[in-house]
């Protein structure tokens, strides 16, 4: 294990702690060899437990969580869906030297990285916008480069403005099967037109509505990752943040990557669950219906990821033991496969049952580490989430009360449990918070704690997240 020394200001440390805990919410709930087949799509649906028995006559605690994967399909057998892309670009003055020469260097790089049949737009924006470069298809593309060395760093941030105009751009290429895609880089809070995050939400709203996705990347320090983050979620998008100047390529990259790759859309996981079962949380894109009901939902599923929702639930105490089996949720899927165009929406559904034991033993040895991991991250970047609202509102030891109380939780369960990753989790939680309890939370701390939070229900492989953190470590 890393052992940890006290800091007092942001440091290589701290980043590599932060890192650490990165880990946490993503390196220990990544796909993972099960039982669940994939169906002609590709898709696979797993709905498992926190263990095996659970105790009759007894009111508890359970985890049900759900996992969709899409199975990684070879290049050359995934459908080409056309990319309409549009970056906003911020040329406000604080983006002036190393910052925009870099954005610069990111644009060309993005470009060179599209099919010649995908379509491509350039917004820039500072305290006007401009639309730099047309929607069209990169075959048709002509004095690329000079158009964009030619960006100047000057004036405000009209980040509402610059929304609506690279939205503009794409809808006159969207098309029932393309991939409309907003990438928006931003250094500073928006200083021109509508500032407020409802705003943002109500236009990311909007664009969802028309078929319409935006991921938002913010630069360095000063940047609203509040308003950067929302947008990128009620945008259907991701939220990205990039520390350094020299990231910036690398991030872009990074959230083009998967677009060609995408399985099903509108992907929705209906949980039903039996009167035995109370549902008292609901973690990930999720919303409960009522005490019996709860529906996740999600923009997209690529290639070689996984969607993950959890529920904690109590059971009810009065189940007899007569009862070997007990149902606990039906489950519907369905989604539109890329395998048919997005033209004919498939539904599977699942029934998921519990054994019941009188043995206390029993049921404590049938703790199910695998599921356990997964609900802990989902658990723990709940609370980290908690902590930051509470810290912004000046309630910084009442935060410090809920990230210490999940540790409390973990560590309960894996007294009996022993489990070496859970005991990591658990160390790096610790750390985590008595650094915080020391030395407060600074402001980079909190952004890369809210990209990790923001973006921690979907999950790729831990090869894409070492670079990053080795970046970080250096």
């Amino acid at each position: 294990m890393t052992t940890f020394i006290p800091v007092f200001c942001y440091s290589v440390v701290t980043v590599r702690f932060i890192g650490l805990l990165l880990l946490i919410l993503s390196s220990f709930c990544f796909p993972r060899s099960s039982q669940a087949q994939a169906n002609a799509s590709g898709v696979a649906l797993e709905i498992s437990l926190d263990r095996e028995y659970h105790l009759a006559d007894s009111e508890q605690g359970i985890y049900v969580l759900s996992q969709i994967s899409a199975h990684s399909i070879k290049a050359a057998d995934q459908p080409k869906l056309p990319l309409n892309l549009c970056l906003i670009i911020d040329r406000s003055g604080s983006m002036a030297g190393e910052p925009m020469n870099e954005a610069k260097f990111a644009i060309s790089r993005a470009v060179e990285t599209l099919d010649q049949n995908d379509t491509f737009s350039l917004i820039t924006y500072g305290s006007e916008v401009e639309t730099l470069i047309p929607a069209q298809q990169v075959k048709d593309l002509s004095n690329l480069e000079p158009r964009i060395q030619s960006i100047e760093a000057i004036g405000g941030s009209a980040l509402y403005d610059a929304l609506n105009q690279g939205a503009a751009q794409l809808r006159r290429h969207r098309t029932p099967t393309s991939v409309n895609r907003m990438l928006v880089l931003s250094d500073g809070p928006p200083t021109k037109g509508p500032r407020e995050i409802d705003d943002f939400i109500a236009l990311a709203n909007l664009f969802t509505s028309e078929g319409l996705s935006v991921s938002t990347i913010g630069l360095g320090e000063d940047f609203n990752e509040d308003l950067l983050s929302s947008l990128a979620t009620k945008g259907n998008g991701n939220f990205h943040y990039a520390q350094k100047n020299q990231d910036l390529s690398d991030t872009i990259i990074s959230d083009l990557a998967p677009l060609n790759s995408i399985v099903a859309r509108d992907v929705e996981l209906k949980l039903e669950f039996n009167n035995v079962l109370k549902v008292e949380k609901v973690l990930g894109h999720g919303s409960e219906d009522n005490n019996q009901s709860v529906t996740f939902k999600w923009p997209q599923l690529y290639s070689g990821t996984q969607l993950k929702g959890l529920v904690s639930a109590s059971l009810h105490p009065g189940i007899h033991s007569k009862f070997l089996n007990v149902k606990i949720v039906d489950a519907t899927l369905s989604y539109f496969p890329a395998s048919s165009g997005f033209s004919e929406r498939i539904s599977e559904k699942q029934t998921t049952k519990t054994k019941l034991t009188t043995s206390r033993r029993l049921a404590t040895d049938s703790l199910l580490p695998e599921t356990l991991r997964e609900a802990f991250s989902l658990e723990i970047a709940d609370s980290i989430k908690e902590a930051i609202e509470l810290s912004d509102s000046g309630k910084l030891q009442k935060g410090l009360r809920e990230i210490r109380s999940t540790l409390q939780d973990i560590k309960w369960v894996n007294y009996e449990l022993k489990d070496e990753v859970i005991a990591q989790q658990i160390e790096t939680l610790q750390n985590l918070f008595d650094r915080i309890k020391e030395d407060g939370m600074n402001q980079i701390d909190r952004k890369i704690l809210t990209e990790s939070v923001v973006n921690q229900p979907i999950s790729t492989t831990s090869q894409n997240l070492a670079p990053t953190l080795a970046t970080e470590n250096d």
